[in-house]
């Protein structure tokens, strides 16, 4: 009998809505491709249970915010305290305003300063966040656009509030580019991601604290 406790990850992911993070879930989750996600509530739950890491069984509970759901408090309360986040976006999304303009597109800018200001109010500083691209397989010029999306993400990071960025060292680049079609990329990222993940729940527990628990406790130190 295996008496092995079971330890229990909790995970986030954000992104625009038609990122394409359902489905990156769902081809770990039910262990196929499942398209045309429309999520129609704020916060999905899925619960992947008996996921194999470094050799023992965790449970990855993974808290999927809803793009639409951005700006609600209530959605983004339930990444709080979660030990590594993924923010997505959609890879063949990019491709289509270079062809169209020429160049990348101005709004994956404002995509990730809009994820990377919700992340850095609503986590904690230390909680690593993952740059994952989706929808690989749809990308026609992979080899043009991977390169160019990498050196253009940099440099709108520099920009952004300072969250913790996971590069993706077996590439060496700053995101991972993923497709829950072919599975291309999905096991790696899940396995860092939860690795992450673990060593954080190891060393803070459940007592990571966000900027605003922070802010608070200054508050009450300088009230008198």
């Amino acid at each position: 009998m295996d008496n092995e406790q079971e330890v229990a990850i909790k995970l986030g992911i954000v992104g625009n809505q038609g990122a394409g993070k359902t489905s990156l879930i769902l081809r770990v989750a039910e262990k196929k491709f499942c398209g045309n996600q429309n999520c129609g509530v704020a916060v999905d739950f899925r619960s992947i249970r008996d996921y194999k890491l470094n050799g023992k069984r965790v449970n990855l509970n993974i808290f999927d915010i809803a793009g639409l759901a951005r700006n609600s408090d209530l959605a983004l309360s339930f990444i709080k305290d979660a030990s590594a986040l993924v923010l997505a976006f959609s890879l063949p999304e990019q491709e289509y305003y270079e062809n169209q303009e020429g160049q990348l597109s101005e709004q994956l800018e404002v995509q990730i300063q809009n994820w990377t200001d919700k992340i850095y109010d609503n986590s904690s500083e230390n909680t690593p966040v993952f740059i994952v691209g989706c929808k690989l397989d749809l990308v026609k010029d992979q080899k043009r656009l991977i390169p160019a999306l990498d050196e253009n993400l940099q440099e709108i990071l520099k920009k952004c509030k300072k969250v913790n960025i996971i590069n993706n060292s077996d590439k060496n680049m700053i995101f991972f580019p993923t497709s829950a079609l072919s599975g291309n990329g999905v096991d790696k990222l899940f396995q860092k991601w939860s690795s992450e993940a673990s060593k954080i729940k190891k060393s803070h527990g459940s007592t990571l604290k966000t900027k605003s628990h922070l802010k608070k406790e200054n508050q009450k130190e300088q009230c008198c």
